[in-house]
């Protein structure tokens, strides 16, 4: 019994091609079919995978639609283009991804940014906070009579030349501002301008009358004043220049020693109230400021 088979390649679509290519396939001329049939009896006993390997099979192909078959050449050229367009696509993918680490490092750089300003915003606080604290307590300690602290309440100004308090040998009159703003050499100038200079002290009497006057005139609303005077010490030595001035410290007062050598020029830091102990001339920095100073008139 002979068997006809009757192979047709209908549609075949290849990637390699431009459009849609259709391939008619039919028997080649004169070839016996049958004898491909593997149902054959001839057939039994033929390993067919190596058949077709080692043989043509016998079929023959045209293209049907107007489209010609791609040549090697044509081939060829598809495909270096393929392999250009997916080096291409390598190359955009390496881009992409050095371009995605570059925006992962970014974040990473932002995110450290971020929390390094949470903690200095956090410090901030800390500081804002302590700040304040530092206020609070200096308010309490001008309200509590500090004696290098508290700031003072200008009474009327000096007029020129004029005595203000009369001792024995001397005429002093009094400078006072409402706040520490009178270092050494603003009080040289402010005593200048009245025909004086900075006063010298010579005697305990002379101190207390000072003192006293000081007492009387002070601003109602204020309890301690500061006064510069002319007289200074030599820290590391002790010594009072002039000689001959009167000296009555601060308790703990004078500071001496190498730590004190910048403290060569004296104020008197006074109270309201006579009996209290912490009365008395202390030794500072003349670029510190004081509320008031003392003068002496010249030519008295």
């Amino acid at each position: 019994m002979r068997t006809t088979i009757i192979i047709i390649f209908s549609w075949i679509t290849t990637p390699l091609c431009q459009g849609e290519t259709l391939l008619h396939c039919s028997p080649k001329p004169g070839c016996q079919i049958a004898q491909c049939d593997i149902a054959a009896e001839w057939m039994q006993d033929v390993n067919l995978g190596e058949y077709l390997n080692n043989n043509e099979y016998p079929l023959t192909c045209k293209w049907k639609s107007g489209g010609k078959p791609h040549s090697d050449e044509n081939l060829l050229n598809i495909m270096y283009e393929n392999a250009k367009n997916i080096e291409k696509v390598k190359s955009e993918l390496k881009n992409s991804e050095r371009k995605f680490v570059k925006t992962t490092e970014h974040e990473k750089e932002l995110q450290a940014l971020r929390e390094k300003n949470q903690e200095q915003d956090a410090q901030i606080k800390v500081l804002r906070a302590a700040l304040t604290s530092m206020e609070e307590k200096l308010k309490k300690i001008e309200k509590s009579n500090h004696p290098f602290i508290t700031p003072i309440t200008t009474a009327p100004p000096m007029k020129d030349s004029v005595c203000e308090i009369k001792t024995t040998n001397s005429c002093y009159s009094i400078t006072i501002h409402k706040r520490l703003d009178i270092d050494y050499y603003e009080a040289e100038n402010i005593c200048k301008k009245r025909n004086s200079v900075i006063a010298q002290i010579y005697d305990e009497k002379s101190y207390e009358t000072i003192i006293n006057h000081s007492r009387k005139t002070m601003p109602a609303q204020e309890n301690w004043i500061q006064l510069w005077i002319g007289s200074t010490i030599n820290p590391l030595t002790g010594d009072i220049t002039p000689t001959n001035a009167y000296m009555k410290w601060f308790p703990g007062r004078p500071r001496r020693g190498e730590l004190n050598n910048e403290q060569t020029h004296i104020y008197i830091y006074m109270g309201r109230e006579a009996t209290n102990p912490r009365q008395g001339m202390v030794n500072i920095q003349p670029s510190f400021y004081r509320n008031g100073v003392l003068c002496q008139l010249l030519n008295y």
